[in-house]
């Protein structure tokens, strides 16, 4: 297993309990807040103590999971491929050897720069 795919594996794993973790804690503390305010009032009671709170803890655990798993592309280093990861420093072929990404040839590595 490469280091890249050690690394997916633990982010699939820390995405997912950290989801969890904020789904669960949002959850509770929206669920507990909002139905002792609206205690007594038949529809809010259901709408704000329970769907609002369980829709908006889902939200949260969800952005929490998605930034675990998927970071966004800038938050590669320069010269590495945007796929697989792999440093592509001194690769002048513009095809990345891991994955086979075409890939645009920075300044330092196209031939005739020193």
């Amino acid at each position: 297993m490469s280091k890249f795919e050690e690394l997916a594996a633990v982010r699939w794993t820390v995405g997912i309990v950290g989801g969890l973790i904020v789904f669960i804690a949002v959850a509770l503390l929206l669920g507990f807040f909002l139905r002792n305010m609206f205690e007594g009032v038949p529809p809010l009671d259901i709408i704000v103590g329970f769907i609002l709170p369980n829709a908006i803890a889902l939200y949260c655990g969800y952005r929490s999971f998605r930034q675990s798993v998927w970071p966004r592309k800038h938050e590669l280093p320069p010269g590495h491929c945007r796929t697989c990861g792999h440093n592509l420093t001194g690769n002048v072929s513009g095809i990345c050897p891991e994955c086979g990404t075409p890939c645009k040839p920075t300044a330092e590595n196209s031939p005739g720069t020193s």
